[in-house]
């Protein structure tokens, strides 16, 4: 029994290098970072917020329910924020 060996298919490369592509790519790698840096931001600022709200007698499930997050996730949330 004869068995055929499969090659990968390779995509030549493109020459010239394709500039006007690449240029979208990295704007739009730009433009997330700023989001996941703003996102981060965010995301200090209510866990902060939440950590306060728990020290002002805020349960488990009320702060769940204000972040929209599962309950089981407050504890972490808390455990990440950092007081000032």
């Amino acid at each position: 029994m004869s068995r055929k060996s499969q090659e990968p298919t390779v995509c030549p490369k493109p020459s010239p290098r394709p500039e006007r592509e690449l240029a979208r790519v990295r704007v739009l790698a730009d433009e997330l970072a700023d989001l996941e840096a703003r996102v981060a931001a965010v995301r200090a600022q209510r866990n902060k917020a939440m950590l306060d709200a728990r020290r002002a007698g805020a349960t488990g499930q009320h702060l769940a329910d204000a972040a929209g997050i599962d309950r089981r996730n407050v504890t972490e949330v808390l455990r990440s924020a950092t007081p000032e």
